[in-house]
């Protein structure tokens, strides 16, 4: 806590991510500009098409500024609607993961589910 209200350097965990990005694994993209279904459109003017969009919003939750139309999973104040264990799935391909205020391992475990739900959905859309 002292580092982050007395440095604007923060102390980074990387397990690896630095290396893909340099190898070109993990490509970084611009700034999104405008995002329409599977669609994302960049500040560069750039559109990609995307099987699966996933927003990290940061430590404090901001979604109720940018997510509209959605009532069923995120609360006024911005977290989430359900009450564990139930907080991390929304409808239309929708999740939300660290937002039951669960801490890290919290946000693990919403990941995990949010993970093999896709991994459910997907299995069940190329076997039919």
């Amino acid at each position: 806590m002292y580092l982050k209200e007395h440095s604007p350097v923060y102390p980074v965990l990387d397990c690896g991510t630095v290396k893909m990005i340099k190898s070109g694994h993990i490509k970084v993209l611009p700034a999104i500009k405008h995002i329409e279904g599977d669609d994302v459109t960049f500040s560069d003017g750039r559109t990609q098409h995307f099987d699966a969009i996933v927003l990290a919003t940061g430590y404090r939750s901001t979604v109720k500024r940018w997510l509209k139309g959605d009532d069923c999973l995120i609360d006024e104040a911005g977290m989430a609607k359900e009450t564990y264990p139930n907080n991390w799935k929304g409808r239309n391909g929708l999740y939300c993961a660290g937002l039951a205020r669960r801490g890290i391992y919290g946000s693990a475990e919403d990941a995990l589910k949010i993970a093999d739900d896709i991994a459910d959905d997907h299995h069940k859309h190329t076997t039919q």
